[in-house]
């Protein structure tokens, strides 16, 4: 079955005029011409500008539209822009480029890459497996914040993240998602022996200024049972601790008890 030709919405705008923060051209091109073969001559009179008895200047209105809805739609991602193309197959009315951007991004959309945080969120806090495919989605929860994101009703919490989405969208430049920090052990999971945690203390407490001679004789004497432990205990500890540990040990061997 034949197909009638659409009018043309072919411009002489060349790449190196095109703007550098926009949708690639290419892609606004394709648009424009899906639009016209299916809305036909609907697609000229909405967009309809310039003298018609000078050329020129229909054409140069057109492009002045298709630069507007290039850098209207800079941030969709392929796969947005593919939801967006086919929800025209079931939009009898030619769309505005705000109408447009709802297609590549329904509210639907929105909510699923809501669910996906949450998940990714929940799985960074308890064993650090999770995992961005898109950077914009994490910084996107980071923005809303932690707390919000467990705790917000859910109408509430949709608004604040598509708005946190096209705001961290509009910035740009965002940095890679940082790996996930070790969690702290839950109260009473954590098992440290009583000569590691004195250790620990007295590492704190030797760095410390204006202690007391008392003080770091103490600080000594709770060093010495790790100063030399060739496991994960002694490695914890501060060169300059642990050498400060053995030093006061060789004194002491040095200067018998009287």
């Amino acid at each position: 079955m034949g197909t009638t030709p659409a009018p043309s919405t072919s411009t002489r705008l060349s790449s190196a005029d095109w703007p550098q923060d926009a949708a690639p051209q290419r892609l606004i091109e394709r648009l424009f011409a899906i639009l016209g073969q299916r809305y036909g001559a609907r697609l000229a009179d909405m967009w309809r500008g310039g003298d018609p008895s000078k050329p020129e200047t229909v054409r140069q209105h057109l492009e002045g539209v298709k630069r507007q809805w290039a850098l209207d739609l800079a941030d969709l991602t392929p796969p947005e822009w593919q939801r967006g193309i086919a929800a025209l197959r079931d939009r009898p009315y030619v769309p505005t480029s705000p109408e447009f951007r709802l297609l590549c991004r329904p509210r639907q959309h929105v909510s699923e890459l809501l669910d996906y945080a949450v998940a990714q969120l929940h799985r960074r806090s308890t064993d650090g497996g999770d995992v961005w495919p898109d950077p914009t989605v994490y910084w996107a929860a980071q923005r809303v914040g932690g707390y919000e994101m467990r705790t917000l009703g859910r109408d509430v919490l949709v608004k604040r993240f598509a708005a946190a989405l096209d705001a961290v969208r509009d910035e740009g430049n965002m940095p890679p998602v940082p790996p996930a920090m070790a969690a702290l052990p839950a109260p009473g999971k954590a098992v440290t022996d009583k000569a590691t945690g004195r250790a620990h203390l007295a590492a704190i407490l030797a760095g410390r200024p204006g202690r007391s001679e008392r003080s770091l004789s103490r600080a000594r004497e709770a060093l010495l049972p790790v100063a030399d432990r060739p496991d994960a205990v002694a490695k914890l500890l501060p060169d300059s601790v642990l050498a400060y540990a053995r030093g006061a040990a060789k004194g002491a061997q040095r200067s018998p008890r009287g």
